[in-house]
């Protein structure tokens, strides 16, 4: 059988005989410990983004109604303000109004007042069960106010356009304060 050819091992050199000078530089057989400026950048984004999608997802349901609750408000405000300054009819404005009034409602308890007829929503006990009896009270008599202006052969002025916007801001500052008191963890 045939034999396979001796090794041949380069002698290790004498530690004692050594000189600095004599070592090999390993720096071309090492990475590059720094990786490029873009690399950085995009890992922070990719952290910064992280960080968001989870405190987003893992905030508590109470804390995300809360959020719901404000986004629904500013919204309704803004939409008032928008029929405040607008040169609508009356019933166009009543129906703004509703809209926007309804648009919150649905959004802070998860019911689909948007989409119900006048009548529906008055006999509708989930909308406003939540409330206290005077504030449902209030906001019950409002839309019937706004009903009014909606389908009857109402000629109200200009003043009394800014005064029913006037009266749709502080319902939803009432309705707010009620749905922001309630829904706040004791």
């Amino acid at each position: 059988p045939q034999q396979p050819p001796p090794l041949e091992l380069e002698p290790v050199p004498d530690p004692t005989t050594m000189t600095i000078g004599d070592e090999a530089d390993p720096s071309p057989l090492l990475p590059d410990p720094f990786l490029p400026l873009w690399a950085y950048i995009l890992g922070g984004i990719i952290l910064i983004a992280a960080y968001f999608i989870l405190r987003r997802f893992l905030a508590s349901p109470a804390a995300q109604q809360s959020r719901r609750a404000r986004e629904a408000f500013i919204s309704a405000k803004q939409s008032i303000e928008e029929a405040a300054r607008s040169d609508l009819s009356p019933s166009e404005t009543a129906t703004q109004l509703s809209f926007a009034l309804r648009s919150y409602l649905t959004k802070v308890s998860d019911d689909p007042t948007l989409f119900q007829t006048h009548e529906e929503f008055i006999l509708s006990d989930k909308a406003l069960s939540s409330l206290a009896e005077k504030p449902r009270e209030i906001t019950s008599d409002f839309f019937e106010k706004l009903a009014e202006l909606k389908y009857g052969k109402s000629s109200k002025t200009l003043e009394n356009r800014s005064e029913i916007c006037q009266e749709s801001a502080d319902l939803l500052v009432n309705l707010h304060s009620n749905y922001v008191h309630i829904d706040t963890p004791s």
